[in-house]
C-alpha cells in the first residue's frame, strides 16, 4: 500500500505544480506614472518698477495626466509679485504676470523659479533671470 501512495504523490504534485504556473490570470503591467512639465516663453524677462509683464508658461503632460496645474514664480526680487494661473485640464498654455512696486528694488538677471504644481505629479521648476529696473530706469 505504501507504494501505491507514493505513486499518487508523485503524479498529482507535478499536476499541482503546472496549475501554479501556467495560471489563468495574465500579467497586467501597471498604469503609466502620471507627468507634467512646464517650459517658458522666454528665458530672461526685464520689468521697470510700477510695471508689469506677462510671462508665457506651457504644460506638457504625460503618463495619462489630465489634470489642473497651477503656475506662479517664486524667489522674486524684493517689491517683485507674481499672479498664480491655472492652466485646466485640456488646456496647455496660461501667461502669468509679474509685477513690480514703484518700490522694487532694481536687479540684474535675479534668479527667478517657475513652479508648477498638480495633483499626482511632480513638476520640476523653471528658471527665469529677471531684470528689474528702479523708478529711475537704473539696473544694477
Amino acid at each position: 500500500m505504501l507504494r501505491i501512495r507514493l505513486r499518487l504523490a508523485a503524479v498529482s504534485l507535478p499536476g499541482a505544480l503546472f496549475t501554479a504556473c501556467g495560471g489563468e490570470t495574465p500579467i497586467t503591467p501597471p498604469p503609466p506614472t502620471p507627468t507634467a512639465a512646464i517650459a517658458l516663453g522666454a528665458a530672461t524677462a526685464a520689468i521697470t518698477a510700477g510695471a508689469t509683464t506677462p510671462i508665457s508658461v506651457t504644460l506638457t503632460r504625460g503618463g495619462g495626466f489630465t489634470g489642473a496645474v497651477s503656475v506662479t514664480a517664486a524667489s522674486l526680487p524684493t517689491g517683485v509679485t507674481s499672479s498664480t494661473e491655472t492652466i485646466g485640464a485640456g488646456a496647455t498654455t496660461a501667461t502669468i504676470t509679474l509685477t513690480a512696486a514703484s518700490t522694487a528694488a532694481a536687479a540684474s538677471a535675479a534668479a527667478v523659479s517657475v513652479t508648477g504644481t498638480g495633483s499626482g505629479v511632480t513638476i520640476a521648476s523653471v528658471p527665469l533671470a529677471l531684470s528689474v529696473a528702479g523708478g529711475n530706469g537704473a539696473v544694477t
